[in-house]
């Protein structure tokens, strides 16, 4: 099988600023899979953002092949540093069956 992410979005709610957020997929829970082309990373300098703001990010499509019968477990996975209020993470994963 196969899947890619989409666009893991971080919210918040009230004014925060915003250092640097990272996304990636990956095989290990709340492990970034730190192997180039993997992950996806961008720095924000401390920009100061809203309550209505919303950062979109793409998360590279990577390809996973699950052996016939067996099950795999893929977790999205998100860092940010930012400072006041609170950070919210959520995207979407999907997958095909090989034909």
């Amino acid at each position: 099988m196969s899947r890619a992410a989409r666009r893991p979005n971080c919210t918040r709610s009230g004014l925060a600023s915003l250092t640097y957020m990272i996304g990636s997929v990956s095989l290990l829970s709340a492990t970034l899979d730190a192997i180039n082309g993997r992950s996806d990373s961008s720095v924000h300098g401390e920009e100061t953002l809203f309550a209505s703001a919303a950062v979109s990010k793409q998360v590279y499509r990577r390809r996973i092949t699950v052996a016939g019968g067996a099950t795999q477990t893929v977790y999205a996975v998100a860092q940010a540093s930012f400072g006041a209020s609170t950070c919210g993470v959520f995207g979407t994963l999907s997958a095909r069956r090989a034909r």
